[in-house]
């Protein structure tokens, strides 16, 4: 894999050509990655691809765009950080925008996020089965030593929603809500629009920083809450005539 760093000249630091221009001059072989970097100071002092992953690869680089491609399976993504560098889509995005001081206002308000239902964060794997119905009433997903996810259906303001909690070594962390219909893209929209009005009414307005809106195709609602948890809603995973819109409490971060 070639791993290359760029330095970006601070009058084209918000062009985004010029990150595609130069992906595609820098990049010769088959897998290569390039992380752009605004400030030479921020740029990673490993020299061998092999160091730069040792030491924890891309984490905590301050890049702002990182550049993948595989010419053997096709895959080519260029993302952005999206707080200095906004993007339409948020799958542009390396990392989620920071909260402004009114959302972090309003998450102070909302106070902590304990779970969802009965099921609260830190729940072991038994509790957490006994809090949604018992064995019957859930599936276990492929358990590990430091993972073990519970599928089941959850009903919110009478939706049902096929359910996926994960629990890891700390204990419950996190729940993955999916709804799913054949409607278009405007319909699913709408769905998206009800669904949010029913967190809004149990946790307060979303935050105004998580709302991304990619000609009505991409977007995703957040709260925020004073612990760091968080409950979003998006519809990453719709395709034409196929809405799936995903709900997701999570612990500070925790993820499916």
């Amino acid at each position: 894999m070639e791993v290359h760093f760029v330095v970006i000249d601070p009058k084209f630091v918000r062009d985004r050509k010029v990150y595609e221009d130069a992906s595609e001059a820098v990049c010769t072989g088959d897998i290569c990655q390039i992380g752009f970097f605004k400030d030479r100071n921020d740029v990673p002092i490993e020299t061998m691809t092999a160091d730069f992953f040792d030491h924890g690869g891309w984490d905590g680089r301050h890049e702002v765009a990182l550049f993948f491609r595989n010419t053997n399976s096709g895959l080519k993504t260029l993302q952005f950080d999206c707080s200095f560098l906004p993007q339409q889509d948020l799958d542009s995005c390396l990392t989620p925008v920071k909260p402004s001081p009114e959302a972090q206002s309003a998450a102070q308000a909302r106070g902590p996020l304990v779970g969802f239902g009965k099921a609260k964060f830190g729940m072991t794997t038994s509790k957490l089965t006994a809090a949604l119905g018992g064995p019957d009433n859930v599936y276990v997903l492929n358990p590990t030593d430091n993972r073990t996810v519970l599928r089941t259906k959850a009903d919110y303001h009478g939706r049902t929603y096929n359910a996926f909690y994960n629990i890891t070594a700390t204990g419950f962390s996190t729940v993955l809500m999916q709804w799913s219909a054949l409607i278009d893209n405007d319909a699913c929209a709408k769905e998206a629009k009800k669904i949010a009005a029913d967190v809004s009414g149990d946790f307060g307005k979303e935050d105004d920083f998580s709302y991304y809106d990619a000609g009505g195709k991409t977007f995703r609602y957040r709260w925020l809450f004073s612990d760091g948890r968080t409950v979003e809603l998006d519809n990453l995973g719709v395709k034409d005539g196929d809405c799936t819109l995903s709900l997701n409490f999570s612990a500070k971060g925790e993820s499916n």
